[in-house]
């Protein structure tokens, strides 16, 4: 297990919040007046967040394919917004590649339809892209704390889109009884194609590593597996190496003030 040091997630946060889902370039050019040519000075960044600074983090980006509704290519992105005391929504708005000089790249941040709760936080999203699909996960828990980590249960819930505009019914995918506390999940692909969710559960006591496949999602505990080979701590992101059966995982692990970023080659079973 390696460290990388400077790269850690801020847990100390007093607000509440709202998942986002939108679209964004870090870049300071009308790609419609250079070419196309998104790149700007690496010093330089766009701000997502206008009007609501301080407020936004867990930034999500995934590309859209084009002809799926997305023929103009827009940029998709899933954030977290804090809102008011102790509770969250989900939003969206993307980014447009092509479009017309002097036109606007990007469409208004709103609500993500039908996915908010109204009684309850959500929090901590992750998009991806699912064939043609984009796939949301993120967490859900009552209003009891501000912050899912310190909550005495909490769930992960998943939902699809085609173009990020309608959303499915989301589906809750944990399930267990009990202060049970599921938290950061993350979506990948198998060397087969399949899609799978993965998250962090105290399922098993201790905080650990857990993943279902997608097409199993609202069928919890069927399907459900321990991640073995990463080690502890929270924000699990996993990818297949070019050497079959081989994979990296990469997480957050180490007291507060003093996180690292830990990674792992291991032989996923």
């Amino acid at each position: 297990m390696t460290a990388v040091r400077g790269a850690a997630r801020p847990e100390a946060v007093v607000a509440a919040g709202i998942i986002a889902l939108g679209s964004a370039v870090a870049c300071d050019k009308d790609p419609s007046d250079t070419g196309g040519d998104l790149r700007s000075p690496p010093t330089v960044a766009a701000v997502l967040s206008e009007g609501n600074p301080g407020k936004d983090e867990d930034p999500s980006v995934l590309r859209a394919r084009d002809g799926i509704q997305d023929e103009q290519g827009a940029f998709h992105l899933a954030w977290f917004r804090w809102d008011a005391p102790f509770r969250g929504h989900v939003w969206y708005n993307r980014f447009v590649e092509r479009k017309a000089p002097g036109a606007a790249g990007w469409t208004a941040a709103m609500p993500a339809a039908g996915l908010n709760s109204a009684s309850e936080h959500d929090h901590l999203p992750f998009a991806a892209r699912v064939g043609q699909e984009i796939a949301l996960a993120w967490v859900r828990h009552d209003d009891s704390q501000a912050l899912p980590w310190l909550n005495a249960k909490s769930d992960v819930w998943l939902a699809r889109s085609a173009d990020g505009l309608s959303w499915s019914s989301p589906v809750r995918v944990t399930k267990a009884a009990g202060s049970v506390v599921n938290l950061f999940p993350g979506l990948f692909l198998d060397e087969d194609g399949a899609t799978f969710v993965n998250w962090l559960s105290t399922r098993q006591a201790e905080p650990r590593p857990f993943q279902l496949p997608l097409a199993q999602a609202g069928r919890y505990p069927e399907g459900v597996s321990r991640i073995e080979g990463p080690g502890s701590g929270y924000s699990h992101r996993l990818t297949p190496t070019i050497t079959p059966g081989v994979w990296i995982a990469v997480w957050v692990s180490g007291s507060e003030g003093s996180q690292d970023v830990h990674y792992r080659f291991f032989e996923r079973g």
